[in-house]
């Protein structure tokens, strides 16, 4: 032994430590030797699509493998090397195939759904027992020849070590699949971002199953009861905000608090989830920027996120930055894999927003390759068809669609409602509403408050025409007290004030119309409004008061400063509010901003005639009313060509209609042949 010769073994060992080192690396970069990854070696590439099947356990422990597969892919979800297929993904695919969402992912359908989408490997795994506790074996598997690409094992001593022992598995397959170890170090523990519980996060991997094969109600009970076993569970709160929201309008308030609970807990969810529940909380706080800033956080680690693209279209439409939106569906689309909803978005967004009826009919015509068996197909293609103004096909589409499903019989008989109530057809709208209310009476009415809504939406439908509007008032009345003990225990924005208030100014009610938008105003706040569209009706309902008040000047400037005040909301102002506005021109007698705003009232409303999930709402088209007032006006003002045009839109809508309006049809066609005649 000397210093020399100690000093230079020291040395030789760390250069053949670093040559190792680097060969390792070099090997692990050029897919080739020791090192090689499934990524480096072009077996995946970068954001490949992995199907995850369903676990097989052998334990007794019937709850386990759920627990383990949802595990697996809250924390492969993390990774910017892979994507996993979501369930609402794999429900789709199972709707191409002609199967049952709830049909269980074996391997071997796994496999048949990976070569179907174009995946690259499927991930398979086992839960065997082991004294006390159990092994965890997953095989990362070619769908091409079924070899396995990978194969993994870990072990758990007791049910206790289960999150830890799924965390250490997934991070290896990370690694191996050929992540960045700087990656998937990155990330916290399972056990820091899901939750101590087991009986919690057991409940939790239910919830995911039932909300996809069976509906929101049963996945929002357990997830309720997951919360309760553990109040400090984000994640279950996350998904517990969004199951209540998408379930219906009467769980809104609900879904908003346990979505602002997981955001007091952000710090227990993964980077992934947090940016999902920020942008979920901005979104209920009018913040559409920093939403718009938390999902392009989320697509730049992974581009092609279904859910992160499709939200930041809607966010765009929030802003009525209509076209960025369709290309972001659109995008959506083109990534794969994209579910129902996308297309309805994209389609809705071609037509409605942007009026290109055209490209609605090709995504509609794209929608149906995908996804041929979706139970929403029928609506989209009806949307496309109003917008159109093709009243054959809306009703060969809605007589269709009335044999169909209780959802879509909802939107059937609705459609024919507004139909019928477009044309002057009102006994055979009040039907159809009728309808509509009582399929959907189950989901979200009862029936006292069904048979109120219907009486409601009669008087509607005949404010316009009615000989005795006081006889109406009445009745209104009548049905507001009904209406007012139905909704006491609700939030104040679903309690209906602002569409009797408006209903009451029509029927020149005036003192009972502003009592109650006084009382809506008092209790309604600007974050009570779930949209800007929502938004906008408040301020429309207040500005029919004041017209009815005789201060019209007053009503135009408050729904201006509500629309000014939603930077780039325009678009929605506009479809919503300019009936409003130009009935405040036209009772000031501003004839010629009142014709200007009628005519942008039509032009926009008559794409949007009815809204096609809901029978809640107070909506009647009032399109052929609007028409035969803007002939009135342009024949007052000597433009007899231009109150002919208007007067015949008028009789074109107006044509068959019921036999007691049918003397305001003869009288405007005896104007407009009164007018030819002095034309010549």
């Amino acid at each position: 032994f000397t210093w020399r010769r100690s000093l230079q073994g020291g040395v030789l060992a760390f250069a053949a430590l670093s040559l190792a080192t680097m060969a390792f690396m070099t090997s692990r970069a050029l897919g080739i030797g020791p090192g090689a990854t499934l990524l480096s070696a072009g077996v995946l590439t970068p954001r490949d699509r992995i199907v995850i099947a369903d676990f097989d356990n052998r334990t007794s422990d019937t709850t386990l493998a759920p627990t383990v597969t949802q595990l697996l892919r809250i924390d492969l979800a993390q990774s910017p090397s892979i994507s996993v297929m979501e369930p609402s993904q794999v429900s789709q695919v199972l709707e191409r195939m002609q199967r049952d969402r709830t049909t269980p992912i074996t391997p071997d359908l796994a496999q048949e759904i990976a070569i179907r989408e174009g995946s690259k490997a499927y991930l398979t795994g086992e839960i065997l027992p082991a004294g006390s506790g159990f092994v965890i074996a997953v095989r990362l598997v070619s769908p091409a020849n079924g070899d396995a690409l990978l194969t993994l094992r870990q072990s758990a001593s007791s049910p206790d070590n289960l999150i830890g022992a799924v965390d250490r598995l997934s991070s290896k397959l990370r690694e191996e699949i050929g992540e960045s170890l700087r990656s998937v170090r990155a990330d916290p523990p399972l056990e820091q971002v899901t939750t101590s519980s087991l009986s919690a996060l057991r409940l939790y991997a239910e919830a995911a199953q039932a909300a996809d094969r069976t509906g929101y109600d049963r996945a929002i009970t357990l997830l309720e009861q997951a919360v309760e076993q553990d109040s400090g569970f984000a994640m279950a709160w996350r998904r517990l905000g969004m199951y209540l929201r998408n379930s219906g309008p009467l769980n809104l308030a609900k879904g908003d608090s346990a979505l602002r609970r997981a955001w007091v807990l952000r710090d227990r969810l993964t980077e992934r989830e947090r940016l999902f529940v920020e942008a979920g909380v901005a979104y209920l706080d009018g913040d559409h920027e920093r939403a718009i800033a938390a999902y392009t956080s989320i697509l730049k680690t992974q581009p092609n996120e279904p859910t992160a693209l499709n939200n930041l279209g809607v966010e765009y439409d929030e802003l009525g930055r209509s076209a960025e939106a369709l290309e972001q569906f659109k995008k959506t689309i083109a990534a794969g894999g994209a579910p129902a909803l996308v297309y309805g978005n994209a389609i809705e967004e071609a037509s409605g927003s942007l009026g290109r009826t055209a490209e609605a009919d090709s995504l509609l015509a794209v929608y149906r390759r995908d996804l041929p068996g979706a139970s929403e197909l029928p609506a989209f293609a009806l949307g496309v068809a109003k917008d159109e103004q093709d009243f054959r096909a809306v009703d060969s589409i809605a007589q269709g669609m009335v044999r169909g499903s209780p959802a879509q019989r909802v939107v059937g008989h609705l459609a024919l409602a507004m139909t019928a109530a477009l044309q002057g057809r009102m006994h055979d709208a009040s039907r159809e509403h009728r309808n509509a209310l009582r399929v959907q009476t189950r989901a979200q009415t009862g029936a006292s408050e069904s048979a109120m809504l219907a009486e409601v939406a009669d008087i509607e439908r005949n404010a316009d025409y009615t000989s005795d509007p006081k006889a109406l008032a009445r009745r209104l009345e009548r049905l507001w007290e009904t209406n007012r003990a139905i909704t006491a225990q609700r939030r104040p924005i679903q309690r209906r004030h602002r569409d009797f208030a408006a209903l009451f100014a029509r029927l020149g009610d005036v003192a009972r119309a502003r009592q109650l938008i006084d009382e809506h105003l008092r209790v309604v706040t600007e974050r009570e409004y779930p949209t800007i569209g929502a938004r906008i009706r408040g301020f429309t309902s207040v500005a029919t008061v004041l017209t009815a008040e005789g201060k019209p000047t007053e009503a135009v400037a408050r729904i201006r400063e509500a629309c000014s005040a939603m930077s780039g909301a325009f678009v929605v102002c506009d479809s919503l509010a300019f009936l409003e506005v130009a009935e405040a021109y036209d009772r000031a007698g501003q004839a010629d901003s009142a014709i200007a705003a009628y005519r942008r009232f039509v032009e926009l409303r008559a794409r949007r005639w009815f809204a096609p999930t809901t029978v809640l709402d107070i909506v009647t088209p009032r399109i052929a009313p609007t028409w035969r007032r803007l002939g009135e006006l342009l024949e007052s003002k000597g433009e007899k060509k231009s109150a002919i045009e208007a007067y015949e839109r008028f009789l074109d809508y107006w044509r068959n209609a019921d036999p007691e309006l049918q003397p305001t049809v003869r009288a405007v066609r005896e104007r407009t042949n009164r007018l030819r005649r002095a034309i010549g």
